[in-house]
């Protein structure tokens, strides 16, 4: 596996690879942005790379993540202090198998913070061999003595195109545009789009949202928030249609009959629809993204989201 099989961040791979090659890799990176656009992958070749240097063996071991000089720490939830006593341990021990030693920390922000100052020192005056890459999608969630001892590398969404040419050929070509566009340039969201049904409903939920604000129709609103009210991720993905939306509805508002539309073929809606919306999209979008970042702080999401389609109707009206 190579650079350019890396969709959108070869460039950045072998910009890292030629700091590591010369002796001037930072010890200590972090890769942040968002989710699903090839932050982890971009460590994983690194790190290939950096045992590469050594051998065509540790690198492969590592590949298959059984080199003893390579640990990786995840968690679906909260990265304890006990994981990271684990690799402060690891930290400590001169490589086996190759000249360095890598640790990779990935949603590094879930570690809570008696794990984050475990770390700390570590990531100050880390031994010669050793090579620390977190990541993390919420660089928020790290305390910023953890972000003033790495060096940050920021990540960008993938193009459209890029998400596309990505995703596996098993699907219909039809389907994979629909997924790559509404995939906000991440790849992994783009598969679980194709995989998953529900994911596609969300679709067609912004045009129903905004008819029902447009006729004041609070019981339909109601409805549509209790769909929810059970599902953070799912209400947190509606809303970012919902903002798609209320986007298209800003370009017709402006342009008439524009192109490069999330939903080109609801051209004739959205057109209707523009009339009476696209003047306040601003105000309309600046609601939307308080409601994303009141799910994000796990506020109950049917209450979240009958709460803004209430002000977005008093706006509207």
């Amino acid at each position: 596996m190579d650079s350019q099989k890396l969709l959108g961040h070869g460039k950045l791979l072998e910009h890292l690879k030629e700091q590591a090659d010369s002796g001037r890799l930072s010890h200590a990176l972090l890769f942040s942005g968002p989710e699903g656009i090839g932050k982890k992958k971009t460590a994983l070749l690194l790190a290939e790379h950096i045992f590469e240097r050594s051998s065509k063996e540790a690198a492969e071991l590592c590949r298959k993540r059984v080199l003893p000089d390579f640990l990786l720490i995840e968690a679906e939830k909260t990265i304890k202090v006990e994981a990271i006593r684990e690799a402060v341990q690891f930290a400590q021990e001169r490589p086996l198998y190759s000249q360095k030693k890598v640790l990779l920390i990935d949603d590094a922000h879930k570690m809570n913070p008696q794990a984050q100052n475990k770390i700390l020192k570590t990531l100050e005056e880390p031994p010669n061999f050793l090579s620390i890459i977190l990541i993390s999608s919420n660089v928020s969630g790290l305390l910023e003595t953890v972000r003033s001892r790495v060096l940050t590398y920021t990540f960008e969404t993938l193009s459209e195109e890029e998400v596309f040419s990505g995703l596996p050929e098993n699907h219909g070509e039809e389907d994979r545009r629909l997924a790559a566009r509404f995939s906000g340039g991440s790849l992994r969201r783009a598969v679980q789009i194709l995989e998953d049904e529900e994911l596609q409903t969300l679709f067609h939920k912004p045009e129903e949202i905004f008819e029902a604000l447009y006729l004041n129709d609070r019981v339909a609103l109601v409805r549509i928030s209790r769909e929810y009210q059970t599902d953070r991720r799912q209400a947190s993905l509606l809303l970012e249609h919902c903002l798609m939306w209320l986007r298209d509805l800003s370009l017709f508002r402006k342009h008439g009959s524009p192109t490069h539309l999330y939903y080109p073929d609801k051209k004739k809606e959205l057109a209707r629809q523009s009339r009476w919306v696209g003047s306040d999209s601003a105000s309309s979008t600046a609601l939307i993204e308080q409601a994303k970042a009141r799910l994000e702080s796990n506020a109950p999401a049917g209450a979240v989201l009958l709460s803004l389609f209430l002000q977005l109707a008093g706006r509207l009206s």
